[in-house]
């Protein structure tokens, strides 16, 4: 079952490929990545949403992460909840 991987604090000008290269350096299997946009001015906001293809997968990825650098910046990685949205 897939898994959903919350990234902040990126470096403005990261680019998918970048946080795709970073992921599979650390093992991670993924589905898909989907980099943010600030609602009020429609540009790059400082996080990402990154599918991972399993929960053990993703699990080893916020492990792993922890700690690491992109572009010189110290990333966030959060496990997102998966409560239902009410």
């Amino acid at each position: 079952m897939a898994r959903t991987i919350l990234v902040g604090n990126l470096y403005e000008k990261v680019t998918e490929e970048e946080l795709r290269d970073l992921f599979e350096e650390y093992g991670g299997e993924i589905e898909r990545i989907r980099l943010r946009l600030d609602r009020n001015t429609g540009k790059r906001s400082n996080s990402a949403t990154v599918i991972m293809r399993t929960e053990s997968g993703a699990e080893l990825i916020f492990d792993r992460l922890q700690g690491v650098e992109l572009k010189g910046q110290l990333i966030t990685v959060t496990l997102a909840s998966d409560r239902p949205l009410t």
